[in-house]
């Protein structure tokens, strides 16, 4: 058959899609970009760490890929948003940080707290590079995460079929086991759909326990049939 994937298709408009808010937010070739949707019907990739995984994955890989993988799992932020960062962007003294919409990949402005964990990420990096944050041994930036130390870090750790966009699902789902209400986790990732922060719902219930236990007072007491009396 000569038909294509949805997932090809996606790949491709996708990339497609990139290039033409590249175009206008950093380039500034032209204002509002067309918006570009993907097709339906691809199954979205379900890939989260645990974190005993997290820890496995953070002992593989080489300084400095470790910490920007913590720092990544502990804000949620895109490869891009991470390799990208610079300290003009970071306000340690109030734990935050502030993204222009031109390096958002919604084109608008964006901003987040960064926890104790992200921000001593963050402090370990002062001094070794004027501009960016993430920078190895000998000053120069961090430009991109290398496929063979990837792999190798995996193989290492004993995980498989991992991509590094995978910690910014391993970030959600942790925040939505730990309680956080899908509008938050929107807000704190930056998602501009509701639809995107969907596929997390199912990974807490306690939002639907008090809601599921009143059919206990309808039904009166025990429900265990083993306890009722005989008619």
């Amino acid at each position: 058959s000569d038909l294509v994937s949805p997932a090809t298709v996606n790949r491709k408009l996708a990339f497609l899609r990139s290039v033409v808010r590249a175009a206008a937010h950093e380039w500034q070739w032209f204002k509002d970009p067309p918006k570009i949707k993907l097709l339906p019907g691809e199954r979205q990739r379900e890939r989260y760490l645990t974190p005993n995984e997290v820890q496995r994955l953070v002992r593989a890989l080489p300084h400095p890929y470790n910490h920007m993988a913590m720092f990544a799992v502990s804000t949620g932020l895109r490869q891009g948003n991470v390799l990208g960062l610079r300290w003009f962007q970071v306000d340690l003294a109030n734990r935050c940080i502030r993204f222009p919409d031109r390096v958002m990949k919604n084109g608008r402005p964006f901003a987040i707290a960064l926890s104790e964990t992200a921000a001593s990420v963050i402090g370990a990096f002062i001094g070794k590079n004027d501009e960016y944050v993430f920078a190895k041994d000998d000053g120069s930036r961090v430009q991109q995460v290398p496929s063979k130390m990837w792999a190798a870090a995996l193989k290492r750790a004993g995980l498989n079929d991992l991509r590094w966009h995978d910690l910014r699902h391993t970030w959600a789902s942790l925040m939505r086991q730990s309680g956080m209400g899908l509008d938050d986790l929107q807000e704190l990732g930056g998602w501009e759909s509701p639809l995107m922060v969907r596929r997390y719902a199912h990974l807490s219930v306690d939002h639907l326990r008090e809601k599921a236990s009143r059919l206990d007072g309808i039904l009166g007491g025990s429900t265990n049939p083993a306890q009722s009396p005989h008619p």
